[in-house]
């Protein structure tokens, strides 16, 4: 099958700015698992400056620098892309002709609508939907080595972004969520037709799927977005505790196509704070092999859900930007921060973690 396209996003405050992913490629079980690494880009005015000098791709040094130095194959060229922008926004055509450059294959556009369900499925953004599918469109038939897709509404079942449903977030009811979809998808793709689509839900957030699955003619790609924040979210989480329960009943449910290819769109673990750590968990052990942790997760459990790519969201501090002190609770997601003594130590385990995937 055609390698499938990855998709990373964060906190709401951050979605105006465009982030991107570098990844390096595994095949499990005669599929394809993406590994990447999210990273943040900067403002725009600094964005079209380091664009200009490649191979950076508009992030900084350090971040590829953690990629080359983790992955053993780090020598692969960049198959993935991730790219951000607002509703209102064009895309950055700039960018994706320099990855392409770059040997990219697959870019995938995440579009923060910004509105609530019933904004959007009433054609408040129609006119600049129907531009960014123009654009991309224009794009995509001048570049046919690679593939665009789009993944609107990501974790629609959460109660953080205009468009989540949860808890009637924003006036939105989960009635109003396949609406909505239907309607943006029918927009772009009378502008770009045959885009593809990703549906992407956060992790245990109920997990009754078919009230917002709009349908398998509307989906091409299934996608979950789970993370470990620590000790701040839910406890100190592994790979299996985040996504075993909604892969189970998302491949159960009658009605979603069991052979659609099946995304973990972001996970990432941040630093354990200071319960986590005295209760002797770690980036190392989180990256580790043993049962529910990453290494074994990739290896054990994803060929079993058909998982087809990873993505791992590499970047410093979600909130802010900016590194924070050793001794602040750490919303870090990189997989070393070389700033902290454990950093050989997180690198390493990620490192034997992907290294033997077939």
């Amino acid at each position: 099958m055609d390698p499938l396209i990855v998709l990373v996003t964060g906190d709401p405050s951050m979605i105006s700015q465009c982030r991107q992913a570098r990844t390096g490629t595994f095949r499990l079980n005669g599929r394809v698992i993406a590994l990447a690494l999210g990273l943040l880009l900067c403002p725009m005015s600094t964005l079209r400056a380091a664009t200009e000098t490649l191979p950076t791709l508009g992030t900084d040094a350090e971040s590829i620098a953690q990629y080359d130095g983790t992955v053993e194959d780090a020598g692969r060229p960049l198959r993935w892309n991730m790219n951000y922008m607002k509703y209102d926004q064009a895309p950055n055509i700039k960018m994706f002709d320099a990855l392409v450059q770059r040997g990219v294959t697959h870019i995938v556009v995440t579009i923060g609508l910004n509105h609530s369900l019933v904004e959007v499925e009433s054609g408040m953004l129609d006119s600049d939907l129907q531009k960014i599918a123009v654009q991309l469109y224009q794009w995509q038939r001048a570049n046919p080595q690679a593939q665009i897709i789009v993944r609107p509404f990501h974790e629609m079942n959460g109660d953080w972004y205009p468009w989540g449903f949860k808890n009637e977030h924003n006036g939105n009811r989960v009635t109003q969520f396949n609406p909505a979809w239907k309607h943006v998808r029918s927009v772009m793709r009378s502008r770009f037709p045959g885009l593809p689509f990703m549906w992407c839900a956060n992790v245990n957030q109920g997990n009754h799927f078919m009230s917002f699955y709009p349908g398998n003619d509307q989906v091409e790609y299934l996608g979950f977005d789970g993370y470990n924040h620590s000790t701040s979210q839910g406890g100190w989480q592994n790979m299996e505790k985040i996504f075993h329960d909604s892969m189970v009943a998302l491949r159960q449910t009658p009605g979603i196509d069991p052979r659609k290819p099946l995304v973990i769109g972001e996970t990432a673990t941040t630093e354990p704070n200071a319960a986590a750590a005295a209760a002797g968990h770690s980036k190392t052990e989180w990256f580790g092999r043993s049962y529910g942790n990453m290494g074994w997760w990739l290896h054990s459990e994803a060929p079993k859900f058909g998982v087809t790519t990873v993505l791992y969201f590499n970047y410093p501090d979600l909130y802010t930007g900016k590194p924070l002190p050793p001794s602040a609770y750490k919303n870090d997601y990189l997989i070393h921060d070389p700033k902290l003594p454990s950093a050989d130590e997180s690198r390493i385990a990620f490192r034997a973690s992907v290294r033997d995937l077939p």
